[in-house]
């Protein structure tokens, strides 16, 4: 029994490595077969990048050359249509300006010629400050010389509001800002009903002369006799008390 049990033990060991063992030549086509591969990959490879990979990136880098160079066209039209449009713009302004400048020149030459005569009716007839120059007192009495307004005119002060440029709570026009005093020649009669046109101030570059305004006027010397009866009857009562 002992000698069956050592045959059983070595037959069965001599199986065992008979299973595991590696026919003969195996080991040559194991080789063989990851050469194949190894040179199938490498060509692979070779061929994908010489051809498909190349083709693909040449034609990536074509297709931006292509779109760089229609972004340059339409980038350079861009800057040819705003250009002449400022252009465009610029010889208006500039074709503006100069007819404009012939306007304003007619325009300035119209009110020169339409300015009244010194004394006459709307001529102004405020007295300048003297600078200590010792100038002579005017002339208010028409009846006598050196009057600065004709026989029957006299000259007349109107108050004329001044805008101050804030919006008002309507929102039409501009709030009053104090008062400007024109002294102009006006008929005597009308001392404190008789309206004065006054015109504003002409805008810098406008072809035209602003809207009139209308403003009631009183006469100076009018004024001036109140005052120098109102001092009389002060000074009377004064003598009086």
């Amino acid at each position: 029994m002992a000698g069956e049990s050592t045959k059983y033990a070595t037959a069965r060991t001599n199986a065992k490595a008979g299973a595991t063992a590696k026919p003969k030549g195996i080991e040559g086509l194991e080789t063989a077969v990851k050469t194949a591969v190894t040179n199938f990959n490498k060509e692979n490879v070779k061929q994908l990048v010489g051809g498909t990979l190349a083709k693909a990136l040449k034609d990536a880098k074509d297709g931006v050359t292509k779109e760089q160079a229609e972004y340059n066209k339409l980038q350079q039209a861009c800057y040819t249509a705003a250009f002449d449009a400022y252009a465009a713009t610029l010889k208006k302004a500039l074709t503006d300006r100069k007819d404009n400048l012939v306007k304003i020149k007619a325009l300035l030459e119209k009110n020169q010629k339409d300015k009244p005569a010194f004394g006459k009716e709307n001529s102004r007839c405020e007295k300048a400050l003297s600078n200590g120059t010792l100038r002579p007192k005017r002339e208010l009495d028409a009846t006598k010389p050196g009057a600065v307004c004709e026989k029957d005119l006299c000259c007349a002060a109107a108050k004329v509001p001044l805008a101050s440029g804030v919006a008002t709570t309507a929102g039409k026009g501009s709030a009053k800002a104090g008062f400007r005093i024109i002294e102009t020649c006006q008929k005597a009669a009308s001392s404190g009903t008789g309206k004065y046109s006054y015109t504003p101030p002409r805008a810098p570059l406008a072809t035209a002369n602003p809207t009139p305004t209308t403003h009631t006027y009183t006469c100076i010397e009018g004024a001036k006799h109140l005052a120098a009866a109102a001092t009389a009857a002060a000074t009377a009562l004064y003598m009086l008390a």
